[in-house]
């Protein structure tokens, strides 16, 4: 089922070409990486990521609350907090605009690799992998989405590392670590749509491969990765 493993060079030219593929899509936003977005959306998740840049920064404390809207809300228990995913390290350091965009090439980057490694899983060429990377990571859905600011949508972008790490887990048990790991991560990016997709995404696959292996071990696999 796998496609032969790359060679080594091969393969860092392909992530090397994602990576610029990444930023040349987001080229309008990198031009001016201090400037922050007149989409209505996009400046409601950046005003989160500031009061949230500022507790942590400022105060040294847990983003747990939001004084400013509404005469005060929940932060961190807001449902479209993105404050705990490995991305919210990128405002820590770079503040809300310019981290917000570097975190788009990096979920980008995922998106367009991590379609290529699945397909290269189900054993795809390398030229159709290619094609698969790119037609996932540049896909008019990712790009509506974003543009108009639904962040919590950008939760999508992991699905194919998703699923590669669990079909690797319905054959190397150690492999449910990861596909745990990935779905908490799509978990913290916030959102009420994109955690439940993953998870019926998830059930999905474990029926086919049960299906097909005649077997319950996928659903034993999907247990350990949630657990």
């Amino acid at each position: 089922m796998n496609a032969p493993p790359l060679k080594p060079a091969t393969s860092a030219l392909v992530r090397l070409a994602f990576l610029a593929t990444a930023a040349l899509a987001l080229a309008p936003a990198l031009a001016r990486p201090g400037l922050y977005a007149n989409r209505y959306d996009w400046r409601y998740f950046e005003s989160m990521g500031e009061i949230s840049r500022r507790a942590v920064l400022w105060w040294h404390q847990a983003p747990l609350w939001n004084p400013y809207s509404c005469g005060g809300e929940v932060a961190l228990a807001n449902p479209q907090s993105l404050d705990t995913a490995p991305s919210f390290l990128l405002v820590l350091l770079f503040g809300v605009a310019v981290g917000y965009k570097l975190a788009l090439v990096l979920y980008h980057f995922a998106a367009l690799d991590g379609g290529f490694r699945l397909a290269r899983r189900f054993g795809a060429s390398l030229q159709g992998a290619l094609l698969a990377g790119f037609a996932y990571g540049l896909s008019g859905w990712l790009a509506l989405h974003f543009s108009e600011g639904h962040v919590t949508f950008i939760g999508v972008t992991l699905y194919p590392y998703l699923l590669l790490c669990y079909d690797r887990a319905v054959e190397q048990p150690e492999w449910a670590i990861p596909t745990g790991l990935i779905a908490a991560w799509i978990l913290s990016l916030g959102g009420t749509f994109t955690p439940p997709m993953a998870a019926e995404l998830l059930v999905l696959w474990a029926v086919l491969r049960a299906v097909e292996r005649r077997s319950a071990r996928p659903f034993v696999m999907l247990v350990a990765a949630g657990a």
